[in-house]
Parts: structure tokens; sequence; C-alpha cells
């Protein structure tokens, strides 16, 4: 069976093309953190509710400098803190997330330049520098205390019996080794700081998906960027929810107790000064523009010219969140293989007991986009409505009947209008 009319199911992916009108302002960054000017380390804050497009906006940017040619060169990081938020300390994951990223760039410029490139050098410094750190935090942390808030405290012994379990080295190799471990440890900072000419490459690492985690998983690793923001070279850009983490701090450090704003205003820090302290420039989501949400919308709806002359109902009916969009297509093409599948089946007589010729060119004449669409904003957006059309078969036509008297002198009536005037008839 061949569907008359069918949709795409779409995934939760990121566009890889602009789709919702950030081109202006990704173009405005770029240019600021190329420039030669600009001055590190820096954090960037990308703030927007649940499925905004935060994600589209950062690979975008991350696509707009790897593209840049600029100098100092642009490394890009790209970081998803919640798929290690089972790990002890997310400082690590994060570390070698950094280091990999270096290596693979090094192992690209190395094929594409002449090997006597100097930023092959620094770039083979830094991943050397950043795998000597996290090896250093991996083999000698324990549970107990605290290192600038990441919450992980250096063992040296932990150190010396891991490395030597390892590499099976002497005694005093491994007591040799565990000095530089501790040396690194404690002066992270100092170590890192030195192998990084800001003249000649800089490191954008871009964290997303930081709200997904849990609170405490948050803010460990708020903390652990908060060592880097010292040390010159780093270019931070972070996609959150602002609420949600905040959420997240005031959970950290108990703030919730504090029910009086009274109480508040005596506190060192509050949920937003911690992120007004990390944040140097905080960038809300620009709203998708008007004539970019029909476009989007009808990129949705792939090639199906018939449910794209619809795109203005969608549009009214459905909302502004693209994640949101995308989930309700989902539902249409869903609704459409369903509906089509018993459409065929009633056409073809393959129900007992058969139907009429006249209810046979009823669903050949209604069965069509349009409908498709109207019942699927029903269901998405109106759950309520939706149960009372289950509970009483007439109270669709009621609806369409009512859209009809409705539109005398109109040319159009969003279903969201129609249903909150039905709504109050009851």
């Amino acid at each position: 069976m061949e569907n008359e009319y069918r949709l795409n199911i779409k995934s939760d992916i990121y566009c890889t093309e602009d789709l919702l009108g950030f081109d202006k302002y990704i173009e405005a960054l770029g240019k600021m953190v190329t420039h030669e000017g600009f001055k590190t380390p820096f954090c960037i804050g990308i703030f927007g509710k649940w499925g905004s497009g935060k994600t589209s906006f950062m690979r975008l940017l991350e696509k707009r400098l790897s593209a840049s040619g600029s100098k100092p060169f642009i490394v890009p990081v790209w970081f998803n803190p919640w798929r290690y938020q089972k790990e002890e300390h997310l400082i690590i994951p994060f570390l070698k997330t950094i280091e990999i990223a270096i290596k693979r760039r090094f192992e690209k410029i190395e094929k594409e330049t002449d090997k006597n490139n100097p930023l092959l050098s620094g770039l083979q410094k830094i991943r050397g520098k950043l795998k000597d750190v996290s090896a250093a935090i991996a083999y000698g942390t324990t549970f107990d205390a605290k290192l600038g808030g990441v919450g992980i405290a250096f063992d040296t012994a932990k150190a010396v019996a891991r490395e030597e379990s390892l590499s099976q080295r002497r005694i005093d190799e491994a007591k040799r080794l565990s000095e530089k471990l501790t040396s690194l440890y404690y002066d992270i900072v100092r170590e890192l700081e030195d192998v990084i000419d800001e003249k000649s490459f800089r490191i954008a690492v871009f964290i997303d998906d930081l709200d997904r985690c849990l609170p405490e998983k948050a803010v460990e690793l708020l903390e652990a960027i908060k060592l880097f923001l010292d040390i010159a070279g780093y270019l931070f850009v972070i996609g959150v929810d602002r609420e949600v983490v905040k959420k997240g701090i005031s959970y950290r450090y108990q703030f919730f107790e504090h029910r009086d704003e009274k109480e508040k205003e005596g506190l060192v820090i509050s949920p937003d000064d911690y992120l007004d302290k990390m944040i140097q420039l905080p960038l809300e989501l620009p709203v998708i523009e008007h004539g970019r949400k029909r476009k989007f919308i009808e990129a949705l709806l792939d090639d199906s010219v018939e449910f794209k002359k619809h795109a203005d109902i969608i549009e009214a009916g459905v909302g502004d969140n693209p994640r949101t969009l995308k989930r309700f297509v989902n539902l249409l093409a869903f609704t459409v293989t369903l509906a089509e599948t018993l459409k065929d089946n009633i056409l073809h007589d393959k129900f007992e007991p058969k139907e009429s010729d006249e209810h046979k060119a009823l669903i050949k004449e209604h069965f069509i986009p349009i409908l498709y669409i109207k019942w699927s904003i029903i269901v998405f957006r109106y759950p309520k409505e939706h149960n009372t059309i289950k509970g009483n078969n007439k109270r669709l036509i009621e609806l369409q009947q009512l859209r009809h008297r409705a539109v005398k002198g109109l040319q159009v009536l969003t279903l969201k209008r129609l249903i909150r005037r039905t709504s109050r008839l009851r």
C-alpha cells in the first residue's frame, strides 16, 4: 500500500544550516572572538528554554570558527557533560575531551601543512600537558575534600600504587612520577598557562546540555570551568537554560532554605551572582522571526506540497519552540500514516461490514491534509478537547460546523481561537 500523502519523521538533531534566523548573531560573535584584539579567558552564555535551538546556535558558531582561518588559530572543542554524569569527577572527561580535540586538530594540520608549522609544536605542548594533568587527577583523587570547589582531593599513595601497577616500574620511578603528578595537581592553572600562546591559537570549548545533568553535576562542571577562567587562550561557550542551572546552584549551596528575601540579601553569593561572575557575555537566544518560522515549518514538511499549503495553520496552532514544532510534525506524520492506512483498508473493503459507496466518497473527500493537520493540533495542543471528542463522536462535527459559521466575513480563523471559543460555549 502506497499512501497518497506521506510525511517523514524528524529526529531531534541540530540544524546544520541556519533555518532559525541565527545567522546575523553568529556572524557578529564570529567576528568578535576571532579578532586579534579579543582577550581571553572569556565565557559566553547562550541562554534559552528547552528546545529553543541552543545546540543549533552553538554548532553554527563552531562551524563559523572552524572555517574562519583566523589568526590566532581557533581549536573548537565540543563537550556534552550529561554523557559523563555517572563519572565520579566530571573534570577528568572534560580535560580528556579537550586533549582529544587538540590531538585531532594536530593530526589534521600535520597532513595539510608543512611539518615545521610552528602551530604544531604549540598544540603538541598543550596536548601533552593536558594529558599529564588529567592523569594526575585520575590517578590520585579521593572523594573527601575539595580543590577549588570541584570536590576532589589528591592522594599521593594512591597515585603511586596505581601507576606502579600499570607500568611495573621500579619504586624510585614511581616515586618520581608521584612527585610530578602531585606538582601538576596542585598547580594546574600555572601548568596549563605555561604551554599556551594566546597569539598563536585559542581553545574554544562548547558546553552543551548542561541543564540535562543532575544539579550537583552541573555545578561541579561550572566549578571546574572556573579553574580555566584565569588562563589566557581559553574561550567557553555554554548553552543552558538559565533557570534550570540557577536551581542547581541553589540546591548545591542550599539557598532554598532561605525562604525570606531579607535573609537572601545577607548571603555572600546568589545563583544570579554566581552566573554573572562566570559569564562575561550573556546572550538570550532570539525568538524565531515570523518569516523564518514559516520557512522552518515548510522545511520540516519536506516536499509535501499539500501540507505546505497549510503551514499557516501549523504556525498559528503549535507555537514557536523549534523542538515542539518537530515533535508536532512527528505526530502529524504518524497521524497521516495511520489515517491513510485506514482509508486504504476501507476503500478496498478490507473491513467487515463493508462501508457503503456514500461513506467511501466522504472518506475520499475529507481524509486530506487539512483534516490531518487540524486533528493533530487538537491532539497535540488541546488534550482536554481531544478527550471530549473521544467521548462524543458528534463533537468534531460541532467544531467544524461552528467553524463554518465563524469564518463568514473572515479569511482565516485559527484552530486555537476556534477551540477557545467552543470551550466557552459549553
